[in-house]
C-alpha cells in the first residue's frame, strides 16, 4: 500500500518528530495532492502538524481555479493553508524564476520541514538531467530524502503507484499543460524512448 511505503520512508529517514510543523507544497497536480491525502490520513502515525502552501503563478486563466481546488480540499479536511500569488511574466527562463520565487516564499514561512511531492521517476529525471549537464559523481547521485529544511517522502514511490492511488481514492487533481514543454517534460520524452530501447534490446 502506498501510504505504508511513505510512512516507512518517513520513519526510515527521520524526516520529522511529533508536533513538528510540516509545510506541504501543493501544486494541485496528482503527485502533491496524493501526498497531501496520505499525510492527512496518516497523521496519527507521523504526528506532524500539517500546513499547506499553494502558488498561483498567474500565467493561465485556469490558475485561480487550480489554487481554489487545493483550498477547497484543505477546507474539507480543516487543514490550514495559504495561497501565494507569484505574479509571473513569461520569459525564457520562466521555470527557474518560478522555482526560485517558490523557494523564497516557502523558506520565509516558519516550519520544521518543507515537504515536496518528488517521487522515484522525478529522481531518475534529475539524475539524467545532471548527467547531460556533465555533473560530477555528487551531482549524479540525485535528490536526497532530507536536504536541509526540505524532505521528499515519496522518493521510494513510482509515478504509476501515485496515479493508481489517486484514482482509487478519487483524489482531485489538475494537469498543467505547460509541464510537457518544461525541462522535466522533455526528459520524460527521452525516458519513453529509453524504455523502448530497453524493451527492444532485452526481449
Amino acid at each position: 500500500m502506498l501510504h505504508k511505503k511513505i510512512q516507512h520512508y518517513i520513519r526510515q529517514h527521520e524526516m520529522w518528530k511529533p508536533k513538528d510543523l510540516i509545510l506541504v507544497s501543493v501544486s494541485g497536480g496528482v503527485d502533491s495532492m496524493t501526498l497531501l491525502r496520505v499525510l492527512y490520513h496518516t497523521k496519527a502515525m507521523h504526528k506532524g502538524i500539517l500546513k499547506v502552501v499553494t502558488f498561483d503563478h498567474g500565467l493561465r486563466d485556469e490558475s485561480k481555479d487550480e489554487v481554489e481546488m487545493v483550498a477547497t480540499y484543505c477546507r474539507q479536511y480543516q487543514i490550514p493553508y495559504k495561497i501565494i500569488p507569484l505574479h509571473l511574466k513569461k520569459s525564457t527562463n520562466l521555470m527557474e524564476i518560478a522555482r526560485e520565487k517558490r523557494r523564497i516564499h516557502l523558506e520565509a514561512i516558519d516550519s520544521f520541514r518543507i515537504v515536496t511531492g518528488h517521487h522515484m521517476n522525478d529522481q531518475a529525471e534529475t539524475i539524467l538531467y545532471r548527467m547531460l549537464r556533465g555533473s560530477g559523481l555528487d551531482g549524479v547521485s540525485g535528490m536526497l530524502p532530507v536536504q536541509g529544511k526540505y524532505c521528499r517522502p515519496m522518493l521510494n514511490v513510482q509515478k504509476d503507484e501515485i496515479i493508481s492511488y489517486a484514482k482509487l481514492h478519487q483524489i482531485p487533481f489538475v494537469d498543467d499543460p505547460s509541464n510537457s514543454k518544461s525541462m522535466r517534460g522533455k526528459l520524460r520524452e527521452i525516458f519513453s524512448h529509453l524504455e523502448d530501447i530497453y524493451t527492444f534490446c532485452c526481449r
